[in-house]
């Protein structure tokens, strides 16, 4: 519980993560979370003591809207691209059925598809209602993540078909380059 406290009010005292969750009210996204890289950049540049900003990756916000269809899904997506440049987002309707080119595991829920992230540290989604309660979803824990350890969810853990793209991930983020405190668990 102390690491989601920490999460929590590290995230209320960031303008820009407040000014993300506030356009994401805006754009009135249902059972929206922003996760993944976004989360997991902003705690390892503040554990780093380095700099931090969303304008420097992708937005992933995963949302829940039965009632949408793809084209309306495809209008929302360039509105928001639109209307707030200054962020790169991406938009998964978590509801809509899986498009053939996207290779990411959307599960029926928010939890079943951050629990299907490749790394437990980038399993995290973080949301903020228009009253500013902050929610946390983190399947694993937010151990790894604050610990500043790497290592695989279940389906890409070593043995598994998705270890070796799990492997390639890794070597092509370099993070160990950017975040030199990291430990690679295989």
């Amino acid at each position: 519980m102390k690491y989601q406290e920490q999460l929590v009010e590290l995230l209320r005292q960031d303008l820009e993560f407040m000014e993300v969750f506030n356009i994401i009210n805006a754009m009135h996204l249902p059972q929206a979370y922003v996760s993944a890289g976004a989360v997991r950049d902003f705690v390892w540049n503040k554990k780093h003591q380095l700099p931090s900003s969303l304008v420097f990756g992708n937005i992933d916000v995963f949302y829940y809207d039965a009632s949408e269809s793809n084209e309306d899904y495809l209008t929302r997506q360039t509105q928001i691209n639109q209307r707030y440049s200054k962020y790169l987002w991406n938009l998964v309707n978590i509801a809509l059925p899986k498009r053939h080119a996207n290779k990411l595991v959307v599960g029926k829920d928010i939890f079943d598809t951050v629990q299907h992230f490749p790394e437990t540290c980038s399993s995290v989604a973080v949301s903020c209602d228009r009253m500013n309660n902050i929610s946390v979803v983190a399947p694993y824990g937010l151990e790894d993540l604050f610990e500043l350890r790497v290592k695989a969810t279940d389906g890409f853990a070593k043995g598994q078909a998705q270890h070796e793209a799990f492997q390639r991930r890794i070597n092509r983020k370099k993070w160990a380059r950017r975040w030199p405190n990291l430990v690679f668990i295989d």
